[in-house]
């Protein structure tokens, strides 16, 4: 069952976080909590992996990456494009998805029914500190 993430589930959320390493920030909670509004997120668990559901901007429905194990990112990467076949009656679209991960589901034959592309302003970013400090940009 998906539900809104309230401030209550951050301890959801790190139980989950640091199950494989994530590269990008749209996998932990702070931000999830930040953006929910923007991408109307809502998160589910089971018994391996924490679900991110969200919104583009027509209102179809998406994904983010589980957050689980990379021993169990292929058996929940079924589950969820389950839920969107068997559920929503929607093909899975999955966003921002790393290179290590797709690397896990392409070596389980995960990919072949997909399109990827790169989505350049999407990408995370890091500032230099100093360009921060004084905001030169």
């Amino acid at each position: 069952e998906f539900r809104d993430i309230t401030p209550e589930a951050a301890d959801i959320f790190a139980k989950y976080e640091g199950l494989r390493p994530i590269y990008m920030s749209e996998g932990h909670f702070l931000n999830q909590y930040i953006w929910q509004g923007y991408y109307h997120t809502r998160f589910a668990v089971d018994d391996i992996a924490l679900y991110l559901l969200v919104q583009d901007k027509e209102g179809k429905p998406g994904a983010f990456l589980p957050l689980c194990t990379a021993e169990d990112l292929p058996k929940a990467f079924l589950r969820i494009q389950d839920y969107f076949n068997e559920e929503l009656h929607a093909r899975l679209n999955m966003y921002l998805v790393d290179r290590a991960s797709y690397d896990i589901l392409t070596h389980h034959g995960l990919t072949k029914r997909y399109e990827f592309e790169d989505e350049r302003d999407s990408y995370d970013y890091i500032y230099e500190a100093e360009r921060l400090r004084t905001l030169s940009g």
